[in-house]
C-alpha cells in the first residue's frame, strides 16, 4: 500500500503510487501547496478531493498535525 494515501497499491520499484506521485509533482514540489504546519483548508480540500483521503490524512500529507 502507499504510505501517503494509504490506499492504493504501488508497483514494486515506487515509493508511492502513481496518484500521490502526480499530486506530489504537480502541487508540493512546484510549491503551489507550501508545507506548513497548520495547512490552509483549501489545500486540505483539494488534497482530499484529488487522493481521496480524510481530512486527517490529508493535513498530515500536507506537513500538519492532525
Amino acid at each position: 500500500m502507499c504510505p501517503t494515501c494509504e490506499r492504493r497499491r504501488i508497483a514494486k520499484n515506487d515509493t508511492v503510487c502513481r496518484t500521490c506521485r502526480r499530486f506530489i509533482a504537480e502541487f508540493i514540489e512546484t510549491g503551489r501547496i507550501p508545507r506548513r504546519p497548520v495547512p490552509l483548508m483549501g489545500d486540505v480540500g483539494l488534497t482530499m478531493g484529488w487522493l481521496g483521503v480524510s481530512q486527517d490524512r490529508a493535513v498530515t500529507i500536507l506537513g500538519g498535525q492532525p
